[in-house]
């Protein structure tokens, strides 16, 4: 079972992002909190994974609010703030990713009971139609699971 939160949806400049605080200590100085020391903790935490849920679950609760919604025009990604690591005027302690709309599309049809072909692997998931019955409250949230 998996159990999380979205820590903040932002909109800037008719983007949507999410954003999620990180407290882990990856080190004492600045230097521990470089993009590629990041991307280890992203994947040792399987935040990487956590983040594509969260791009997921933000690309289904836009799809019931925004008329002619469009995931190339209104997600701009995710954003994960290591705290410990933030410095003024740096990049140091942010990690920031945007999955592709195929893969966003491909792990929908996934949760939603696609079966993936033993060739394609998940690029065959976007084009499978399903016919899923869904509760009530995941439903209104825009998950839809």
């Amino acid at each position: 079972m998996l159990k999380g939160f979205i820590d903040l949806v932002f909109e800037h400049q008719g983007k949507y992002f999410v954003l999620d605080w990180k407290s882990n200590y990856l080190g004492d100085d600045v230097s521990c909190y470089q993009r590629s020391q990041l991307e280890h903790a992203m994947v040792d935490h399987r935040y990487d994974l956590q983040y594509q849920i969260y791009a997921l679950a933000l690309h289904r609760f836009l799809k019931t609010r925004i008329p002619n919604y469009d995931y190339d025009t209104h997600v701009g990604g995710v954003y994960y703030l290591f705290l410990r690591g933030i410095e003024p005027n740096s990049d140091s302690g942010i990690f920031s990713a945007r999955p592709t709309k195929a893969m966003i599309e491909a792990l929908d049809g996934l949760f939603f009971g696609a079966q993936p072909s033993h060739n394609q692997g998940m690029e065959s998931a976007e084009s499978n139609e399903t016919d899923v019955t869904t509760d009530g409250e995941n439903q209104q949230m825009g998950l839809g699971f």
